[in-house]
């Protein structure tokens, strides 16, 4: 009897040191999940971070283009005024040129009705 329960014990003890042996190797393998979860979650904040600056630099820059946008179209707008008023100026040279022009041809032609007379 003695013997059988020395083989018994010595039965259990194997298979509790097997178990343990199981349990720290569970325990190692939580923990590097642990770590794992760990540097996740650590990676997810740093992203979130690196996309509020992003999102922050991108409204800046949008900002700043609707301002030039709009910047750029009062200098458009007064650019084209001037091109209008040059325009017309250009028109009215190019009328009183006409005008000068039709005016020396009918002085020439009385000058020469009057030295042919």
């Amino acid at each position: 009897k003695i013997k059988d329960i020395l083989i018994s014990k010595d039965i259990i003890d194997k298979e509790n040191t097997k178990l343990e042996q199981q349990l720290l190797e569970y325990n190692n393998e939580k923990f590097i999940i642990q770590s794992k979860l760990t540097q996740a979650a650590e990676a997810l904040r740093q992203a979130a971070k690196d996309n509020d600056i992003l999102n922050k630099t991108f409204i800046e820059k949008e900002n700043k283009w609707f301002i030039e946008k709009d910047e750029f179209e009062v200098i458009i707008l007064d650019l084209e005024k001037k091109l209008h008023s040059s325009q017309i100026e250009i028109n009215r040279n190019n009328n009183q040129n006409n005008e000068n022009f039709e005016n020396f041809e009918i002085y020439k032609k009385d000058y020469e009705e009057s030295t042919m007379n």
